[in-house]
């Protein structure tokens, strides 16, 4: 076999070498061939149009979205932040992005095959027909009607959350069991 060939230290050569290297190599491959076309776009460093690590960075210090907005002074409206990520700052351009129209012209990726499971929800459904129909029947829970009279039941519960999360702050004792905050005494729903 010819793993009974290979001794620790020659293993050890291929993880810390060629293992490495691979992931360069594909990565700049990647960068440079561009199956996306997205090199157009600026972008924040050549490791930011690279690799995920800008993003990664920007999220672990928590400023991503001043980081994003600041590029975008920087750069312009539209800035790429990893190999396959571009953001927009065209207010005009989220119905393009995010439309029903735009959305037929996209196919879901094998993703929502992986976390459907048996049933599928309006949410991972691929088919757009079967999407449409879900959407039918939760559109009118959406409608602005519907959100706007539901608008006092939550401030309502919220208000009530507020004081709960008060009471218990200002509370001596915060191991009591009423410091405990127990989701389902505050569903929005009555």
């Amino acid at each position: 076999m010819i793993l009974e060939t290979f001794q620790a230290k020659d293993l050890a050569c291929f993880v810390l070498v060629v293992v490495p290297a691979f992931l360069v190599l594909k990565t700049l491959l990647t960068y440079l061939f561009d199956p996306l076309d997205l090199k157009k776009y600026p972008a924040p460093s050549f490791l930011a149009a690279t690799t995920q690590f800008w993003v990664l960075k920007e999220t672990w210090l928590q400023r991503r979205s001043r980081s994003i907005h600041a590029q975008h002074k920087k750069l312009g409206n539209v800035v790429r932040i990893a190999p396959s990520l571009v953001v927009f700052n065209i207010p005009e351009a989220v119905p393009d992005i995010y439309g029903h129209a735009a959305a037929r012209k996209l196919i879901k990726d094998t993703f929502y095959d992986k976390i459907a499971g048996d049933e599928r929800d309006i949410v991972n459904v691929i088919d757009h027909g079967d999407h449409a129909q879900r959407r039918k029947y939760l559109s009118n829970s959406f409608a602005l009607k519907t959100v706007t009279d539901m608008e006092p039941v939550i401030r309502k519960n919220f208000q009530r959350l507020l004081i709960h999360i008060d009471t218990v702050v200002l509370s001596p004792d915060k191991t009591s069991p009423s410091a405990i905050l127990d989701i389902r005494r505050w569903q929005v729903i009555p």
